[in-house]
């Protein structure tokens, strides 16, 4: 009995691994040595839920009334760490299928893995801020794609991406539009003919689910709340002991006396965010985000957090040019090319663009960063294990020591998702 025990722990030792090391390294980095405790904001995106109405940024609320539905922030705190852990376990359910991959490159693996487990861009930003409503983007988004492999279980992909939109209907730009490059990722792989039918039909289907209910959410969800402001802020008050912020201008437009002489309110007033801002046009609307961002956001910041995502973005597109060049002398592969290229200019264009039209920059471009991960992992994974070999001698031109270093104090930067000037 023991021996078996001794057997299975060995055989998913990379699992256990992550599942110990993540948390120590989250807690001890990202958290500071102290004892977690839900902050303001968080609380609030857990005090709501469908029965305010049917919008987009009340799912995680809704699923925390369903689960526990006890309003304290304690409560929320002891709720939002077993969210963590079936999050890290998620992770090391995804890492140990990939790190399986290449046992024969096993130190370069491990370096990449490292890598995307660390550093100031990725997984850190969720637990800075434990909570926020991009972490449940990442809670759906690791098993709709770790669901892709099974034939029975990837036709549960339409509804990760509903519920990734209902979390908030920003993942059009970000996950959903991952995960339909990844989907098509699939597709292009495929040695069946039945299976890349399939996955092509997954892929159109995701893509009019993710596409169309954003565009309803954009242009409804502020219509289809069930309260006034004063019947949801006594709610939020009274019932929740939850301040009502970034719900209360995000669904209302409000901006009362408690935003006076903030930056926000100022932009109220000059017309960048409120009621008076109409969603009628979808090009009106990213360039009303666009001006209101870069008046109340962080410059310093942003260009802070472009400059650290430099970092991963380089050495993944490096093996994105590796996979280039393998595939251009094969003219049977032009729509695999195609698909890298364009995911290269989305993640670039999305880590960019969304993080200019947002005071949020961090997470936006982490967002980019982790999606590039992901999208490389599954490349790696499925049509280009010749990558890590490429990556091994990349690092061999560094020389590992110095690989190891870097590795050392990049995984000890930690950033805030949150910039904003209020």
């Amino acid at each position: 009995m023991m021996i078996k025990i001794r057997d299975f722990f060995f055989k998913h030792k990379i699992f256990f691994a992550v599942v110990a090391l993540l948390p120590l390294y989250h807690f001890l980095i990202a958290g500071g040595g102290e004892v977690f405790q839900v902050k303001e904001i968080n609380y609030t995106y857990h005090a709501v839920d469908f029965s305010m109405g049917f919008c987009t940024k009340l799912l995680p609320g809704s699923i925390y009334r369903m689960l526990v539905g006890v309003y304290t922030r304690e409560a929320v705190s002891v709720y939002l760490l077993f969210v963590y852990f079936f999050f890290v376990i998620l992770l090391a359910v995804a890492v140990e299928q990939f790190a399986r991959k290449f046992k024969d490159s096993s130190v370069s693996c491990l370096i990449f893995i490292i890598f995307v487990l660390t550093g100031p861009l990725t997984f850190n930003l969720f637990v800075v801020e434990l909570g926020m409503l991009d972490f449940y983007w990442v809670i759906f988004f690791i098993p709709a794609c770790l669901c892709l492999h099974n034939k029975y279980l990837r036709f549960f992909a339409p509804v990760f991406v509903f519920l990734m939109i209902m979390t908030h209907y920003g993942s059009i730009i970000t996950y959903v539009a991952g995960y339909l490059f990844i989907i098509a990722l699939y597709w292009l792989t495929a040695q069946k003919k039945k299976d890349k039918t399939v996955y092509f039909i997954l892929l159109c289907i995701c893509a009019v689910v993710g596409c169309g209910l954003a565009l309803y959410f954009i242009r409804n969800e502020a219509s289809n709340v069930v309260y006034n402001i004063d019947e949801f802020k006594n709610i939020m008050y009274k019932e929740r002991d939850a301040y009502p912020v970034y719900y209360d201008y995000s669904f209302y437009k409000y901006f009362g006396p408690e935003y006076a002489g903030s930056r926000l309110a100022e932009a109220y007033k000059m017309g960048f965010v409120g009621a008076d801002v109409k969603a009628d046009n979808i090009f009106k609307f990213f360039f009303t985000q666009l001006k209101a961002a870069l008046y109340y956001a962080s410059v310093s910041k942003m260009i802070a957090t472009y400059l650290a995502a430099l970092i991963p973005q380089s050495v993944l597109v490096y093996i994105l040019i590796g996979y280039l060049k393998k595939e251009k002398a094969n003219e049977k592969t032009l729509l695999k090319r195609l698909e890298v290229i364009a995911f290269i200019v989305f993640d670039f264009f999305m880590g960019f663009g969304a993080g200019l039209m947002s005071n949020d920059t961090p997470r936006w471009v982490g967002h980019s960063v982790i999606l590039m991960f992901a999208f490389v992992m599954h490349l790696l994974y499925f049509d280009y294990s010749e990558g890590m070999e490429r990556l091994n001698t990349l690092l061999k031109k560094i020389r590992y020591p110095l690989a190891w270093l870097f590795l050392f104090f990049y995984s000890c930067i930690i950033m805030d998702p949150y910039v904003i000037n209020i």
